[in-house]
């Protein structure tokens, strides 16, 4: 893996070297082995069915969303996820879709997904609507999982930050209930590689551009 490829959230003018970087903290209950209550941050249409997390478009918006603390430098986000997106788009709407994006956070903030301010990067992951993944960074495969399970993996240089991942399953055909997306096996691990550099952050300045959603729903 060359470094000098992967997305850095946050940038200045000075480069730092860390060739020890490592995990802070990983994802809690990333297997959703356990309740969602003091793991995971939802809202909307979100439960557990058996060992995943189910979204569902009960709702305007349901979303699900961990803040993970990292020590600065490469890492891998992987995991698995299963959409049944509705096919149907009444006139004037759009279809329903899910969005995947990863916020930077700095310390001692608090973030709101619904109204998401004082981050200082995102980088967009991958859409998915009627038409399937919309792949943004990073990779979409066939999962191990079998059936039409997804995984996503996705190579990141952050640093001293906390990241925060957000999956919003958004509800544009008006109709209730007729998307739905699974969710497991979250995971964020640190890929030594000697020599990695990082541009450590300027506050308020993204240097990831979001893609403007609207195009593809248009």
């Amino acid at each position: 893996m060359n470094s000098a490829h992967l997305p850095t959230l946050l940038i200045s003018g000075a480069i730092f070297f860390f060739p020890s970087s490592r995990l802070r903290a990983g994802f809690v209950n990333g297997d959703f082995s356990r309740p969602l209550a003091g793991t995971w941050q939802t809202t909307g249409a979100i439960a557990l069915a058996g060992d995943v997390a189910a979204m569902t478009d009960g709702s305007t918006q349901s979303l699900i969303w961990q803040e993970v603390s990292l020590f600065p430098g490469p890492y891998r986000l992987t995991f698995d996820f299963l959409p049944a997106v509705s096919t149907v788009v009444p006139g004037g709407t759009f279809p329903d879709t899910l969005f995947a994006s990863v916020y930077s956070l700095p310390p001692g903030s608090t973030f709101d997904p619904l109204a998401p301010s004082g981050f200082t990067g995102v980088v967009d992951l991958f859409d998915v609507d009627r038409s399937g993944p919309l792949t943004l960074f990073g990779t979409i495969t066939a999962s191990p999982r079998g059936g039409l399970w997804l995984s996503y993996t996705g190579d990141f240089s952050v640093g001293p930050d906390s990241l925060v991942l957000v999956l919003d399953l958004e509800n544009l055909n008006g109709l209730r209930d007729d998307s739905t997306v699974a969710l497991d096996d979250f995971d964020i691990s640190y890929v030594p590689e000697p020599g990695t550099f990082y541009l450590p952050m300027a506050a308020g300045l993204a240097v990831w551009l979001r893609r403007r959603r609207s195009t593809r729903n248009a």
